[in-house]
C-alpha cells in the first residue's frame, strides 16, 4: 500500500504528516462521496475516453469510428457506467449555468439529452418551484411536447452530425415559449478551429466514437440557431473550459 500512498502524496491527493496520511483539500472536496463537488464516478467516463482515443490510428485509416457509441446497442451495465460518468459533469454544468444566468424566475426547464438527469435535478433542488424535465425521445426526429421557458442542451449538440444538430435545435426551439431561452453548453470551437484547447481535444475523441459528431464552430452554431428563428445569439467561455451559447425565441 505504501507505494500507492506515496504516489497519491506526490500528485497532491494526500498529505503526509508524521507517518500518517490524510486527504488533501482537493481530495476532500472532490473525492469524498456526499460532498457537493464529488466527481468519483467520472473515472468511468475517462476510461471510455482513453479507450476510444487509443483507436485513433485505426479510425483515421479506415474512415470509420472504431468505438462507435451506439446507445441502443449498449448493455444495461454499459449504459449505467456511462450515466455514472456523466452525472458529475451534468451537476457541474447546472451550477455553471446558474452562476452565469439568473434563472430563479424560470417555471419550466427542459434538459435536452440530459442522460442521468443531473442538470435537471440540480435545478429542481435549487428552485423547488421549477418543473425540470429531461427529454428522452429522439429530438432529431420530433419536437418535445409541452412549452418551456428555458431549454438546455448540455454536451448534446456535439454528439450529432451537422444536419442532425440543425434539426435538433429547430425542434427544441419549437418547444420554447415566446421569449424563452435556449442554452447550448459544451465544446464549441472558435471559428479558426484551433481554440479552446479542450474543444480541440474533444474532436479527437469524437472522431473515434460518433458518426459525424464533433466540436462544431461558433459560426455553425449561430447558423443553426438563426435558422431555427432564434435571436440575441451570444457565446461566452465558462470557467470549466466549456462554451455557453445563448439565444432567445421571439
Amino acid at each position: 500500500l505504501l507505494p500507492l500512498l506515496r504516489v497519491l502524496v506526490s500528485t497532491g491527493l494526500l498529505c503526509a504528516e508524521a507517518g500518517r496520511f490524510k486527504n488533501s483539500a482537493e481530495a476532500a472536496q472532490f473525492l469524498v462521496r456526499g460532498q457537493t463537488g464529488y466527481i468519483g464516478g467520472v473515472h468511468e467516463l475517462w476510461n471510455d475516453l482513453w479507450r476510444a482515443e487509443l483507436q485513433t490510428a485505426r479510425s483515421v485509416r479506415s474512415g470509420v469510428p472504431q468505438v462507435i457509441h451506439d446507445y441502443a446497442a449498449m448493455s444495461s451495465d454499459e449504459i449505467r457506467a456511462l450515466l455514472r460518468g456523466l452525472r458529475s459533469g451534468s451537476i457541474a454544468a447546472a451550477r455553471a449555468l446558474m452562476a452565469a444566468r439568473d434563472l430563479s424566475g424560470v417555471r419550466r426547464l427542459l434538459d435536452v439529452g440530459g442522460g442521468p438527469g443531473g442538470l435537471a435535478l440540480t435545478f429542481a433542488e435549487q428552485f423547488p418551484w421549477m418543473c425540470a424535465a429531461v427529454v428522452a425521445l429522439d429530438i432529431v426526429r420530433e419536437a418535445p411536447a409541452g412549452a418551456y421557458d428555458v431549454a438546455v442542451c448540455n454536451r448534446f449538440i456535439q454528439v450529432l452530425a451537422p444536419d442532425d444538430a440543425a434539426r435538433a435545435i429547430a425542434n427544441v426551439a419549437t418547444a420554447l415559449e415566446p421569449g424563452g431561452a435556449l442554452y447550448i453548453m459544451g465544446h464549441i470551437l472558435d471559428d479558426g478551429g484551433f481554440e479552446p484547447p479542450a474543444a480541440v481535444s474533444y474532436g479527437l475523441f469524437a472522431l473515434n466514437v460518433f458518426r459525424g459528431g464533433q466540436a462544431f464552430t461558433e459560426q455553425q452554431h449561430r447558423e443553426w440557431l438563426k435558422a431555427a428563428g432564434l435571436v440575441d445569439i451570444t457565446r461566452e467561455l465558462l470557467p470549466n473550459g466549456y462554451s455557453l451559447m445563448s439565444a432567445r425565441k421571439l
